[in-house]
């Protein structure tokens, strides 16, 4: 049933609400009108902006368990229940010896909101470990088991930003031996320059929230939400070869922090927001700035930039109106 509930985000924003459902068993599922078109689905607000005046109705599923299916030779399916915090279901791979997630350590949030935004980190995306996902369908009030292929992941995209799909769980196809990806320039570059013995997978986990936190404010501290702009994926073009970050098959990926750092002073800035000195990527929100001002920013410099490049940068958080 609806309850009251104070929902915080991560970036400082908040609402207070009368349209709460928190689900802890199928049967919970029952009061939720299909017919419902606002709802939101809730995880840890880390990744989320809210207007404070929005109407939706938010549901979030609770399911802590965490348990092996089974070992072949070379990997363990574990499945995972959406609300397990993310950064600590990491380390819990790390003590059963399964790898493969270290350079998504220290990513905030739940385990059941990774694959919405196919969450993704130093050269790793989590969708390379994801074997399915069971969900709750609202429209058709029925459980869904989706294989990787179903939940068609892209860059920053899945199925789940479209349908109205509760995640429940996640099995994980993870590595009984350690292989670590060090391809990312940053990561590698810091392990040739500064680690001088042999990587194992808690050392990998420990440099990765070195690097973060040089780049990366404390939630606790600064209110943010990580990366708030996507890097942007355009037709192969050589005028935007000195912002390219990599090729992504017959496309390519160019900076977002390089294209903002050219019109950083011709931004309007509003209530207060700012980006992270060390990352123009993060916009910081030190002054409890309105959602009206978050808009505005917003509009700023999207207008600079494609008035610049003719080219719009998709905001990576979701933003509830």
């Amino acid at each position: 049933m609806k309850k009251f509930k104070k929902i915080s985000s991560s970036f400082g924003t908040f609402l207070n609400t009368n349209s709460y459902i928190e689900i802890t068993s199928d049967n919970d599922f029952g009061y939720i009108d299909k017919s419902i078109e606002c709802i939101h689905i809730l995880g840890e607000c880390t990744n989320t902006i809210i207007n404070s005046e929005s109407k939706k109705t938010f549901v979030k599923y609770i399911n802590n368990e965490l348990n092996i299916l089974k070992k072949t030779q070379d990997y363990t399916f574990i499945k995972v229940g959406a609300s397990v915090n993310w950064h600590k279901f990491v380390l819990e791979c790390e003590k059963l010896n399964l790898y493969g997630l270290e350079n998504l350590a220290f990513i905030p949030g739940s385990v059941g909101a990774a694959p919405i935004q196919n969450i993704g980190a130093y050269g790793v995306e989590v969708s390379e470990f994801i074997s399915e996902i069971t969900c709750y369908d609202i429209e058709y009030q029925k459980n869904l088991v989706l294989k990787k292929n179903q939940c068609k992941f892209a860059y920053r995209q899945s199925v789940f930003q479209r349908k109205k799909f509760v995640i429940k769980d996640i099995t994980f196809r993870l590595k009984n031996y350690f292989n670590p990806d060090l391809s990312y320039s940053s990561l590698r570059n810091y392990i040739d320059n500064k680690f001088n013995k042999n990587i194992n997978s808690i050392n990998l986990i420990k440099i990765i929230g070195i690097i973060r936190s040089s780049r990366l404010p404390n939630l606790k501290k600064i209110p943010n939400c990580g990366s708030f702009f996507k890097h942007p994926i355009i037709k192969k073009d050589n005028k935007f070869k000195k912002y390219l970050v990599c090729f992504e098959n017959s496309k390519m990926k160019i900076s977002a922090t390089k294209l903002i750092e050219t019109i950083e002073n011709e931004i309007n800035f509003y209530g207060g927001l700012k980006f992270y000195d060390t990352n123009k990527l993060v916009l910081t929100n030190t002054e409890n700035c309105s959602f009206k001002d978050l808009i505005s920013t917003i509009e700023s410099i999207n207008t600079l930039i494609s008035n610049k490049f003719d080219i719009c940068l998709d905001v990576e958080p979701e933003i509830i109106t």
